[in-house]
């Protein structure tokens, strides 16, 4: 090397060349070292470089050898100086986890990695208090736990590189590029991550591009995160913790459906979020934001191979042979995902009162035992629920949960934030967040719906009814049913067998069905529709203003009309009974009720407070007279 100059190409014979050395050697220009033939490339077991400058390594192995000291490859205080087409790796045994760390750039400057290869070792990239630091067109696989990773540099390039297959130990921080402050003495600044490849693989999840600011002094400055796809992270897909000038632009961040994987951006100012795909966003405390197009995506199904096709067709200089390598590797990271799932987890509880909860990623099965339980559904596998004896409740957050009941096994309820249908054996209904269908059994159900549009429907049973807010449609079905329809404007249909239905606020439209059934409109003007049987229709205080409607009294079916719960004089104390005087107009007397036929239809009037204007008016289709035996004054 001592009489190397600019231009000249040093070939190394196939062989390998133990632990070089390079101290104070500077190029003015450079001097490439390769392999004599690249079939079969040299081998280096180590390289350190220091005060050296002007070198391009290209078309060599560098082997890591496990069972040697960390730090085989060091590049320290050296400027200038690319590795190019490398082969770097350690045991080759199928197993990172025993292997030691390649590449560690030290306080240097200019240093290029360019489509190499990086497998089988801790750490595939380190740099440290460095400037110019390039990373681009290669290839991270079956590595520990980094793969491009430092602090204290500044102009870093990352781009256009791969990365697939970690698999970390527990303890691990497993990041595919990382950036860290601690124990630097300045802020990095001008870093690029673009154009880059991350997914899962075969391997654990880990986090994509993660930047934090440790000691909480240091942002990070002009940083650009753009144009990467991110497949299956661990939480952190794209993460900036205290930056300046940060741009994440046109990134597509989609988690697989065992693993959250979202942008995050915190303690930032100057921040442009803009045109990324995404499963979810997260910015905390940042200032100067802008924050547009961009778009809320599902999770990946197929391990990410349609995000990767759509990929590779508009990113037509991403090597063929690579990308293929990449959708195999989503398969088998679907896989994975599925074959864990399959598995049963079996959660048992005691004799006493537990807490039971599905597994995360798994399916479950959950045995409660005796005592008042609570059953936790959830998580991305198919659960089966067995509550046992005892008034058990069962929260349903997916509808992948299966409730297994026995008959006589306590008074239970579910509580569902997803639509729902009662199993057999089970009582209680209680709709919750974006639930807005819910069904009952043959049981007498108690099903209380949610503030959203709800459907709830009882079948068979004794059921009890609750609409609660929005526009709701409710269905009594089969048996003697109790139907509260709350807030909104509703549809009830009482079904089969005796009801008694209150439509709460809004203009409310109620159907009996067959039975005697007992029907208030309550507040709001409503449509009332008793159906065969004796029906009493019920008007109180909160039906005055408004104008109600009957559309099928009859007396020949002894129907009623009961207006007991009005005060009929306002102007007497206690509660007076109204005074029917059929057809004949009001006397500008408080308490009069009197009944008129227009255009066919019968309307009940009554004058509560002696002005000779009703205060409340029913309209009765098809009914042309009525008498004190169809009304309960």
């Amino acid at each position: 090397m001592k009489v190397a100059r600019a231009g000249d190409v040093i070939q190394l014979t196939p062989g390998t060349y133990s632990d070089i050395q390079l101290y104070n050697i500077k190029i003015a220009g450079n001097v490439t070292i390769t392999s004599a033939d690249p079939n079969h490339e040299a081998v280096l077991t180590g390289l350190i470089t220091n005060q050296v400058s002007g070198l391009t390594f290209k078309d060599l192995t560098f082997f890591v050898d496990p069972a040697k000291t960390d730090g085989a490859y060091q590049i320290m205080s050296s400027s200038n100086l690319t590795f190019d087409n490398l082969n770097v790796h350690g045991s080759m045994d199928n197993n990172a986890q025993n292997d030691k760390q390649g590449l560690l750039i030290l306080n240097s400057k200019n240093i290029t990695v360019s489509d190499s290869e990086f497998q089988q070792l801790s750490y595939g990239v380190t740099h440290l208090n460095s400037q110019g630091i390039t990373v681009t067109d290669s290839f991270f696989h079956d590595v520990r736990t980094g793969g491009v990773r430092g602090g204290g540099s500044s102009q870093v390039t990352i781009t256009d590189n791969q990365f697939r297959d970690f698999h970390p130990l527990d303890w691990d921080h497993p990041d595919a590029i990382q950036f860290w402050t601690t124990e630097v003495k300045n802020s990095a600044s001008d870093i690029v991550v673009t154009g880059n490849v991350i997914m899962r693989g075969g391997g654990s999840p880990i986090q994509g591009v993660f930047m934090r600011d440790e000691q909480g002094i240091y942002p990070y400055k002009n940083v650009t995160i753009s144009d990467n796809l991110i497949v299956g992270s661990l939480y952190n897909g794209i993460a900036v913790g205290h930056g300046e000038n940060v741009k994440v632009t046109n990134n597509v961040v989609v988690g697989l459906t065992d693993q959250e994987s979202w942008i995050s951006v915190s303690t930032s100012t100057g921040v442009s979020v803009t045109g990324n795909q995404a499963t979810r966003y997260n910015y905390t405390d940042n200032t100067k934001q802008t924050d547009s197009n961009n778009v809320t995506v599902a999770y990946a199904t197929d391990g990410g191979k349609a995000l990767l096709q759509a990929w590779t067709a508009s990113h037509s200089d991403e090597p063929v042979s690579t990308m293929a390598n990449f959708a195999t590797a989503a398969d088998t990271a679907q896989r994975a995902i599925d074959a864990l799932r399959a598995e049963v987890v079996t959660v048992m509880g005691t004799e006493g009162v537990d807490n039971l909860y599905s597994n995360a990623t798994r399916n479950t099965l959950m045995k409660a035992g005796g005592g008042n339980d609570l059953l936790f559904g959830g998580g991305t596998g198919n659960n089966t629920l067995v509550g046992g004896a005892g008034d058990d409740t069962y929260f349903v957050k997916t509808g992948k949960e299966t409730i297994v009941e026995d008959a006589g096994g306590g008074t239970d309820q579910v509580v569902s934030s997803v639509n729902h249908t009662l199993a057999a054996n089970v009582e209680n209904l209680r709709m919750e967040g974006a639930a807005n269908v819910g069904t009952g059994n043959a049981l007498a159900n108690r099903i209380q719906g949610a503030d959203n549009n709800d459907t709830i429907s009882g079948l068979g049973g004794n059921d009890v009814l609750q609409g609660e807010g929005g526009n709701d449609s409710l269905s009594g079905g089969d048996g003697d049913d109790t139907i509260y329809a709350g807030a909104g404007n509703d549809t009830i249909d009482g079904g089969a067998g005796v009801e008694v239905i209150s439509g709460g606020l809004g203009n409310d439209l109620i159907s009996g069905g067959a039975g005697n059934d007992t029907i208030q409109g309550d507040a709001g003007a409503d449509t009332l529709s008793g159906g065969a049987g004796m029906d009493i229709f019920i008007f109180g205080p909160s039906d005055l203003g408004s104008v109600d409607r009957i559309t099928d009294f009859s007396s020949a079916d002894k129907d009623k009309v009961s207006l007991g719960a009005i005060d009929a004089n306002t102007l007497k104390a206690g509660d007076q009974a109204f005074s029917y005087i059929g057809s004949a107009a009001f006397h500008n007397v408080a308490g009069e009720l009197r009944f008129e036929v227009v255009n066919g239809s019968g309307a009940l009037l009554g004058d509560t407070n002696g002005d000779g204007v009703a205060d409340i008016k029913i309209w009765i289709d098809g009914v042309k007279s009525m008498t004190t035996a169809d009304i309960w004054l």
